[in-house]
């Protein structure tokens, strides 16, 4: 399927070498979060397909 959506898009590089840069936003955004799961409080993480939520969530479970 991946080579189908490549092609579709006529896209010639690959997505091997994506990675997560941190941002003083997204730094700001897990402090909230983290403080807010230490107490107890309830998250809720929503947006679309490939906005980071899941990337979001394992850095968040590794600093805890």
């Amino acid at each position: 399927m991946r080579s189908e959506v490549m092609n579709f898009f006529k896209l010639k590089q690959t997505f091997d070498y994506l990675g997560y840069f941190e941002t003083p936003e997204n730094t700001q955004l897990i402090e909230n979060l983290k403080q807010d799961l230490s107490q107890g409080g309830l998250i809720v993480v929503s947006g679309i397909v490939g906005s980071g939520k899941t990337t979001l969530l394992l850095h968040i479970q590794k600093e805890l």
